[in-house]
């Protein structure tokens, strides 16, 4: 009998660019998982996201919005999509 197994494999990608003293940013991903039992591969398990960024300083405060969204298939075909809408206020000294 042939053994069992699993592979992951993925990527990223993020690229962040100044906008005069404020900056923006973008990242991307991908991932997929296989079980393999008995010599025979089963489905894959995927996510894919992406990300969107801004931030800009404020004195010694810094604002920054950001945007997210995730969509993740499980190997039953079943697809969860995840979306956060966020914003942080921080202060250095």
């Amino acid at each position: 009998t042939a053994e069992g197994g699993s592979a992951t494999g993925g990527w990223e990608l993020s690229l962040t660019m100044p906008i005069g003293d404020a900056s923006a940013g973008v990242s991307l991903s991908s991932s997929a998982s296989v079980t393999t039992t008995g010599g025979e591969a089963g489905d894959a398990a995927v996510t894919g996201g992406t990300e969107l960024w801004y931030t800009v300083p404020i004195g010694a405060t810094s604002l920054s919005a950001g945007y997210g969204s995730s969509a993740a298939t499980d190997v039953s075909g079943d697809t969860t999509t995840t979306t956060e809408i966020g914003a942080t206020m921080s202060m250095s000294f």
